[in-house]
């Protein structure tokens, strides 16, 4: 398994949605008690929609995002950051595609395809 960089040009912005894991304990009163789940509670995704990609170029990503869904990491580039919410210097960060899905749209008055999906970031050692 290898890193791809996260280096894909975006359609007007990113949608970040942060959630945590927690356990919830209910009781018949009505009364919870939640506490985190484990070390890396904190869970960010980002949904992402690309610019219009040719055919050739179209195939190449597609084979990339092909790869990310079965085991490889989109990595962000720490020279750049990733706009807006990573910035330039910091640790890299590792994503995977939520759900390992991705939508290919034709766009056939420009002869161009666009992606659409959903990165998690990935906590790995």
């Amino acid at each position: 398994m290898a890193d791809q960089v996260l280096a894909v040009e975006l359609i007007l912005g990113v949608d970040e949605v942060t959630s945590h894991r927690i356990r919830k304990f209910g009781y018949g009163d009505g009364y919870e008690q939640i506490a985190p789940d484990g070390i890396n509670t904190k869970v960010r995704e980002y949904n992402i929609t690309s610019v219009p990609f040719s055919a050739s170029t179209t195939s190449a990503f597609r084979e990339i995002l092909d790869q990310i869904c079965i085991g490889d990491f989109f990595k962000t580039n720490t020279e750049q950051g990733m706009p807006p919410y990573i910035p330039p210097g910091s640790d890299p960060v590792r994503f995977r595609i939520v759900d390992n899905k991705y939508t290919i749209t034709s766009l056939p008055a420009s002869n161009k395809f666009q992606f659409t999906f959903a990165i998690r970031e990935a906590f790995s050692g």
